[in-house]
């Protein structure tokens, strides 16, 4: 199966789709990383990260390495460039007390880019995670709840049922 992610933008606007789809991330890192509790960082000069630890948004200045998630949506799910990814690894490594970047999109990434990547955050030791297209469509359909509120819609009207080739196939033995 498939979703239509074009739909956020035909229904709100790019601008509101892209609120959507970090609130999207949100519920993905509250739900997958439980340990930690996740909030939202504000809309502008957000230092290159969508959502953050809730003690970072106290002032406070965390005595831990610190996670960030990074939201990319591709209204045509295509491919994560380097201008998606470089901003939010560097301002990382400025950071300097960042343990744990998490990419999530609906998009993919190319090999190059996960290399790059690797060597950029492997300076300073920072674990970077990458949630892409297919893992996050299987985890929201099996949430339909979460995809109800991020489409304003019951799950599967934007969904595209992909029949497998072979199923639609018909095989005839004949006797020898």
């Amino acid at each position: 199966m498939k979703i239509n992610w074009g739909i956020l933008v035909d229904k709100f606007g790019m601008d509101e789709a892209t609120k959507r789809f970090e609130k999207l991330a949100l519920h993905y890192v509250q739900r997958n990383y439980t340990e930690y509790e996740w909030v939202l960082t504000q809309r502008t000069r957000d230092n290159n990260r969508d959502i953050h630890l809730k003690e970072y948004e106290d002032g406070e200045i965390p005595t831990y390495l610190d996670r960030w998630a990074e939201a990319k949506y591709k209204q045509k799910s295509n491919s994560l460039r380097k201008k998606d990814i470089d901003p939010t690894i560097l301002s990382g490594l400025i950071d300097g007390n960042v343990e744990l970047i998490i990419f999530i999109s609906n998009g993919s990434i190319p090999v190059s880019l996960l290399k790059r990547s690797y060597l950029g955050t492997h300076i300073k030791n920072i674990e970077v995670t990458y949630i892409l297209k297919n893992q996050l469509e299987n985890w929201l359909i099996s949430n339909p709840e979460i995809y109800q509120e991020i489409f304003s819609e019951v799950s599967g009207n934007s969904i595209v049922k992909i029949v497998p080739f072979f199923s639609s196939l018909r095989t005839k033995i004949c006797p020898p």
